[in-house]
């Protein structure tokens, strides 16, 4: 729903950044971004919104044969050979082309068929811009992103679903004004914002540079309210990602909040929530408890507490912890056992 008697996100939310440039401070990321993506997909939790519903020329009989097979194929090798052989311009049959790049981890390719429609006489579906978008953001061209964006914009107009894929852009640049920005538009003209939208930028704030708790803050404690939106577990995950660089007691109060509304923790949940108390330094490799141990040995009293309990909540809930966890909770063992 949309939320017009809400102030401008983007304003509020520049407002932080600009404090935050006056803050300054160490910059500690989260590790492991491949590994706990990896952990959502396993859980089924990583969300891929699905493509646009517009009308569009119905394919031909070859063409839903060939969409029939490339959506079968297993391997890249078989969609590229269909995909090579193919001489028409049916826009469905480059979009299932592109979607299956994606799920393969074919990002490159998927971007040489992106280029090869462009220069083709094909009209382009919002679907089209979406994987496109995608693509050229796991590739890392957030210059390519951002034509593809504009032009989207110019032929169709912005629809939720390719407002989704922008922001998740953004997240993965860690483009907190680009990420608001796009809630802002979607709000001025009426689409509807979900809680992916914002679990999105959320993750913006996570993966950005410098302090960013404050605008990760705003996004979960004043814009999900005013939208009327329920927090899930990718949510929460992202807030406390993003939450590393602010006090202890962000973080505990984010971890309370989830527990209240009965949010159910899963490994993601249990690693970015210790690494985000730890505020673990990018470049550090906490490979074995014993090494870990020594890295939390002059940790503060009342983290090392709120470790141990959060701790005990994963186990009793019985979530599989990853092996870093399972690191940080044998160095939180041998460290009492130090003390005794």
């Amino acid at each position: 729903m949309s939320y017009t008697s809400c102030v401008r996100l983007t304003a509020a939310v520049l407002v932080f950044l600009n404090l935050h440039s006056l803050l300054g401070g160490p910059c500690f990321g989260v590790v492991g971004q491949k590994r706990l993506r990896k952990l959502q997909e396993q859980a089924g939790l990583v969300v891929h919104s699905p493509a646009a519903v517009r009308r569009q020329v119905p394919l031909s009989s070859s063409g839903k044969a060939l969409l029939r097979r490339i959506t079968a194929a297993q391997t890249w090798e078989v969609v590229e050979q269909l995909v090579q052989k193919y001489t028409g311009n049916e826009i469905q049959i480059f979009n299932a082309a592109m979607q299956k790049a994606l799920s393969l981890g074919r990002y490159r390719q998927g971007a040489t068929i992106y280029n090869r429609l462009c220069n083709s006489n094909v009209t382009k579906h919002p679907a089209t811009y979406t994987a496109a978008i995608t693509l050229h953001s796991r590739l890392g061209y957030a210059e390519a992103v951002q034509d593809i964006w504009k032009e989207g914009l110019r032929t169709h107009g912005m629809d939720t679903v390719l407002a989704s894929a922008r922001i998740r852009a953004a997240a993965r640049e860690g483009d907190i004004e680009t990420a608001v920005r796009i809630l802002d538009e979607m709000n001025e003209t009426g689409i509807e914002i979900n809680v992916v939208h914002v679990s999105s930028a959320l993750r913006a704030c996570w993966t950005a540079e410098g302090p960013r708790h404050n605008a990760a803050k705003y996004l979960f404690y004043t814009v999900l309210p005013r939208l009327c939106l329920q927090p899930n577990r990718i949510t929460f995950n992202n807030l406390l990602g993003a939450l590393d660089t602010g006090p202890l007691s962000d973080i505990v109060s984010a971890y309370s909040d989830m527990k209240a509304l009965n949010v159910t923790p899963d490994a993601v949940t249990a690693e970015t929530f210790l690494l985000a108390l730890f505020r673990k330094p990018k470049q550090q490799r906490w490979t074995n408890p014993e090494i870990t141990a020594r890295h939390l040995r002059n940790e503060d009293g009342a983290r090392l507490s709120a470790a141990r309990s959060a701790l005990r909540d994963f186990k009793a809930s019985h979530v599989e912890l990853s092996e870093l966890t399972r690191h940080i909770d044998d160095a939180l063992k041998l460290l009492a056992a130090e003390r005794v």
